[in-house]
C-alpha cells in the first residue's frame, strides 16, 4: 500500500527506463513516449482512486497509527507522510485526525520505544545514570521533545512507564 503520489513515482520510473529502451525501435521519441505513458500511469491511477483501491487519506493514517505504536514521534510520522509524496496540508489534516482520535499517542510513542530499545527506567539501576544522555539523545534522534523525554527517562521503575501515557 502506497499513496498516489508515490506510486506515480515508481511507475514513471519504469515508464522512463521503458522509453529509453524502446525509443529508437518505435520510432519516436523519447519524450514522446515518456509523456504517452505518463497519459496511461495517470489513467490507471485514476482508476484506482475511482474504484476506492486507492486512498491515500485511509494510507496515511494508517501508516500513522502504525509508526506510532512502534515508537515513532509526531515528527517521524510526518517526515515518514511527506516522503510518501502527501503534501503539507494532508499530513496536517492527517496528524489532526491522528491526534484526535489518540491525544495521548506522543507519550505512548515514546514509551513504546522506550520499552523497545530498553532505554531508562528498563535498565539496570546501575546503567540508568551512565547511560542517560545516551538515552536523551537516542529519543532527540527519534524526534522527540526534551521535556517528553527527559521525564520519561526519569521514571523510577518499569512499572510507573504504564501510568506515563495518562498522567499530565
Amino acid at each position: 500500500m502506497t499513496t498516489s503520489a508515490h506510486l506515480k513515482k515508481l511507475l514513471m520510473q519504469r515508464v522512463k527506463k521503458a522509453a529509453e529502451a524502446l525509443a529508437t525501435e518505435e520510432g519516436k521519441s523519447r519524450a514522446e513516449l515518456e509523456r504517452e505513458g505518463e497519459g496511461w500511469v495517470d489513467a490507471v491511477l485514476a482508476g484506482l482512486t475511482e474504484s476506492g483501491a486507492m486512498d491515500d487519506t485511509a494510507y496515511a493514517t494508517a501508516k500513522a497509527r502504525g509508526v506510532q505504536d512502534r515508537g515513532g514521534s509526531t515528527r517521524k510520522v510526518a517526515a515518514k507522510l511527506a516522503s510518501k509524496g502527501l503534501s503539507q496540508d494532508q499530513v496536517r489534516e492527517v496528524m489532526a485526525v491522528v491526534k484526535e482520535e489518540r491525544p495521548d499517542a506522543e507519550r505512548e510513542a515514546i514509551v513504546a520505544l522506550v520499552r523497545r530499545k530498553k532505554l531508562g527506567p528498563i535498565r539496570a539501576a546501575g546503567e540508568r545514570r551512565a547511560n542517560f544522555q545516551k538515552d536523551l539523545g537516542m529519543l532527540a534522534r527519534a524526534g522527540f521533545a526534551f521535556d517528553l523525554a527527559k521525564s520519561v527517562l526519569s521514571l523510577a521503575t518499569e512499572e510507573d512507564l504504564d501510568g506515563f501515557t495518562t498522567e499530565r
